[in-house]
């Protein structure tokens, strides 16, 4: 009777551990995530593709750079507007050079250098009405995720993303949920963000460099072109700017290195963790001297008579942080650079200085102009609502600036009557 109880409660229990696996092995839920597919293009279509087009309207402007009489401006990873600003007050769009994958471009003695996805190219630009692929380094840069690199050593490269909206039901142990899901990464999930945007130099002309924003990744310094990618900074002699030399000498900087200025014989790197310092007094060979680290963010920097001014903004999972601020640094110790004060911002983008005058684009808080002769007071002097800003190039008294919304130019020749001259709108495709 007492093994008859014992076996009783065995088949018992085995029975009750029995159905709780199949509970537990059919467990189900339903759930909702977006599928990203990807779309090669071969490596003899995209290399091939670079071409001079007729003017079109601006869509998704990103970066621009100035060189001459003319404005240029990225359209994120399809190529260049080329705008005539020889009349500032009536700019025209006259042409459209497509360059498949362009976030960056710097010019000099004509020949405009850009990133095409994983190469750097170079065209001449001598003749607007004639430009022309004249070099392709290939492969200049690996895979990046970050930066929107992906390319397959068989299919080609990824020139789109085709989102599917998925509902389906999964086991309760999957890790599918909410999210986006890009195809080949066996099911990660990936906060992926294209984040482009308009660093000065300090020539104009239509020799040596042209003019770029603070978000650049490009940066030419005398005879040598430097780049970045999310780790890494790349240098390439361009004494001969028709035929880069890439010097194969790539320096680890960081992780998460967004932005170059170039000053004096330094070059300022902002990343997301803080602005770092290196010396380029060995052109070819770039050496760290030192960092000014921050709480966590975005942040764009520009230099003028020792003092930095760096922005850190949080508001999307590429920057993460918390901190919307405009940080002012002196950097006349170049290595020991010291936090001069802090102001809050609502969500700060890129940046320019000009004696001191201070131009700062705020987000969707729009365009901010300060007085910052006293670092430790500084005085707004314009606040221009109702436009979502992104990048602004001051420059022999004009203000470019770049938004969601297109392309603004304002006249700050008298700081007592800042007035816009023109402007170039954003024309939503169809």
């Amino acid at each position: 009777m007492k093994k008859s109880s014992i076996l009783l409660s065995l088949v018992m229990l085995f029975g009750i551990i029995f159905m709780g696996s199949c509970a537990k092995d059919n467990c189900e839920r339903t759930v909702t995530y977006t599928n990203m597919t990807p779309v090669y293009m071969s490596y003899e279509d995209f290399r091939s593709s670079v071409a001079l087009e007729s003017a079109r309207d601006l869509a998704n402007p990103g970066k621009i750079y100035l060189y001459g009489k003319y404005l240029f401006i990225n359209e994120v990873r399809e190529g260049i507007h080329v705008i005539d600003m020889s009349n500032p007050a009536n700019p025209q769009n006259i042409a459209f050079i497509k360059i498949l994958g362009n976030v960056d471009i710097a010019i000099k003695d004509n020949v405009l250098l850009a990133d095409s996805f994983m190469d750097i190219i170079a065209l001449d630009i001598s003749d607007m009405n004639n430009v022309k692929e004249i070099h392709r380094m290939e492969n200049a840069y690996s895979n990046d995720w970050n930066l929107g690199i992906v390319f397959d050593e068989n299919e080609g490269v990824v020139v789109e993303w085709i989102p599917e909206e998925i509902t389906e039901v999964t086991d309760c142990d999957s890790n599918k949920g909410g999210g986006v899901f890009w195809g080949g990464l066996d099911n990660s999930t990936v906060d992926f963000e294209f984040d482009s945007a308009p660093q000065s130099s300090s020539n104009n002309g239509s020799n040596g460099p042209g003019v770029a924003g603070s978000f650049a990744r490009f940066s030419i310094v005398n005879n040598h072109l430097y780049t970045i990618d999310n780790y890494q900074l790349h240098s390439f002699d361009i004494t001969n700017p028709a035929q880069p030399n890439n010097l194969n000498q790539a320096v680890s900087i960081g992780w998460n290195i967004e932005t170059i200025f170039p000053y004096k014989d330094f070059l300022f790197f902002g990343s997301q963790n803080g602005m770092i310092v290196y010396s380029i007094s060995n052109p070819d060979a770039p050496t760290h001297v030192s960092q000014l680290q921050h709480f966590r963010g975005c942040d764009p920097v520009v230099v003028q008579d020792d003092i930095a001014y760096v922005t850190l903004r949080n508001g999307n999972p590429t920057c993460g942080g918390f901190e919307n601020q405009l940080d002012i640094i002196d950097v006349s110790d170049i290595y020991n650079p010291d936090l001069i004060k802090s102001y809050d911002m609502h969500n700060p983008h890129g940046l320019g200085i000009d004696e001191n005058t201070l131009f700062l684009c705020d987000g969707e808080d729009g365009l901010k102009i300060f007085d910052v002769e006293d670092s430790n007071n500084i005085d707004e002097m314009e606040h221009y609502k109702n436009i979502d800003t992104y990048d602004v190039i001051p420059l022999d008294d004009y203000l470019f600036m770049i938004g969601s919304d297109g392309f603004r130019l304002y006249d700050y020749s008298d700081l007592e009557d800042i007035h816009l001259l023109s402007t170039i709108p954003v024309v939503p495709e169809q």
